[in-house]
């Protein structure tokens, strides 16, 4: 294998169970210009194109099924402006988490980010995926305000207020507003996977940096008495952020990347345990740290929970989650969901607090059908908009070396996802097993996400294969 065929296979794996094809080409665009010549070929010689913006993927989307064109938007990595009044940012898919954090905390600025992002993950790429944010409010529940999109006509089509005359150098709007003039079109990018479009920047939502916050652990070994108690602080709109973490995933967390500190922190704490952070405005935030932290503790004493500033004796966690939590995790050490076996696969969904924990127990007696090791499991919780609904996140952590276990993970994939599908759950964002699964039942759904696809993509060029497409 040459140097050439040996870049292209780069392209056809990925972090996930899953394989691919390798492509036959390789595009690298430097600007928006660059991206509509490549489409416009792909379409008129009937080449499938794949739209790439991170350095990992987790979940086999950018694999091409069919071989074709890998449009790699790397090289766009610009931030192109920051509108610190309308707390706006306007990026390009290339820019990755850290490069953007690190830009906005000079304006005391932040942009609103998953739980730590692998450091190749691009900010673009997560919100299109539609990644939950760690504060739970509706202000943040749609972090996409307008974007800039090549279609596969290779025509260019601006959304919300950016679809203004003159935008976005010279317009009379603010670009801020993500709704029409006319159809709402920002959310048919949302979730696509790169078979609608191509984004080549994108407005997102920015916010203060606090100036001050403070981080507390409450930790239970049983998961309907912690949901519980974050449903009531969510409902009163007490804290910033807030999630829950299985043992596992809090240790690998907490220990920052070293392999001993994570075994040593599983024998410390408690099967689950909640972060929630509160912090201050930009005006006044210690009094608005005080009447929280108040109600807080008043609710946590009428729940019966014990909480705490830390975890450990040592207190390494809470530097880990006071501190890093506005950014992707550290890139000098091993990623957090590789730390216990070398791989992980997540399954994703949402439903209510009540349906939660009657799922968690179907996933351990899937892992002991399945032959895994039912230690080898980590579960992230995301409460959404104060609480309507919850973000849920499996992580099957497995060794990618071992075929055997590849093999069993990807029929749990299946079987798991079947039950799931009738557990009153949402595939927000189906991967694998979920998409077939989805589609295969929602017909008249899949019927109409078709004829869309057919009015923007009639050659079906954009990343066949995905979705129902």
């Amino acid at each position: 294998m040459n140097d050439r065929e040996s870049e292209l296979a780069l392209f056809s794996r990925d972090q996930s169970l899953f394989s691919g094809i390798s492509p036959s080409y390789l595009a690298r665009p430097g600007n928006a210009g660059e991206v509509r010549e490549v489409i416009r070929l792909a379409n008129r010689e009937k080449i499938p194109i794949i739209p790439v913006s991170s350095g990992i993927h987790f979940n086999g989307t950018t694999l091409p099924s069919q071989g074709g064109i890998i449009l790699d938007l790397g090289r766009m990595n610009r931030i192109i402006e920051v509108d610190v009044r309308n707390r706006r940012a306007r990026i390009e898919p290339g820019v990755r988490w850290g490069q953007l954090q690190n830009h906005l905390k000079h304006m005391e600025m932040v942009a609103m980010n998953p739980l730590f992002p692998h450091s190749l993950q691009s900010v673009v790429t997560s919100y299109l995926e539609r990644n939950p944010l760690l504060i739970p409010k509706f202000e943040y529940a749609e972090p996409i305000l307008t974007l800039e999109v090549v279609l596969p006509s290779g025509d260019l089509l601006r959304t919300g207020s950016a679809a203004s005359p003159g935008a976005p150098e010279d317009t009379v709007a603010d670009m801020v507003c993500p709704y029409g003039p006319g159809l709402d079109f920002y959310r048919l990018f949302q979730g696509a996977q790169g078979t609608l479009g191509v984004v080549t920047w994108m407005n997102i939502k920015i916010e203060y940096l606090s100036s001050l916050r403070k981080t507390y652990f409450i930790q239970s070994d049983h998961l309907s008495d912690l949901l519980s108690f974050v449903h009531r602080i969510q409902r009163l709109m007490i804290g910033n952020e807030c999630f829950i973490l299985k043992r596992l995933d809090m240790a690998a967390i907490a220990s920052g990347g070293d392999q001993r500190s994570m075994e040593s922190f599983q024998k410390e704490i408690k099967e689950w345990t909640a972060v929630i952070q509160i912090a201050g405005t930009r005006r006044r935030p210690e009094e608005r740290i005080q009447y929280q932290d108040r109600t807080f503790h008043e609710i946590s004493q009428e729940y019966g929970m014990d909480t705490r500033d830390h975890l450990t004796e040592s207190g390494m966690e809470t530097e880990i989650f006071e501190y890093g939590l506005q950014g992707p995790w550290p890139e000098d050490q091993p990623y957090w969901k590789f730390l216990a076996k070398g791989g992980c696969h997540d399954i994703s969904f949402h439903t209510t607090f009540e349906n939660l924990p009657k799922i968690v127990k179907e996933a351990k007696e899937f892992l002991l059908k399945t032959g895994l090791d039912q230690t080898a499991l980590g579960v992230y919780i995301q409460p959404l908009e104060y609480g309507r609904a919850y973000y849920t996140q499996f992580h099957f952590f497995y060794d990618p070396r071992d075929q055997i276990q590849k093999q069993k993970m990807i029929q749990l994939d299946q079987a798991f996802n079947q039950k799931l599908l009738f557990s009153r759950v949402l595939f927000n964002t189906p991967y694998g097993a979920q998409s077939s699964l989805m589609y295969d039942h929602a017909t008249i759904y899949a019927d109409t996400l078709k004829k869309v696809k057919k009015i923007f993509d009639p050659a079906e060029i954009m990343n066949p294969g995905r979705l129902c497409f």
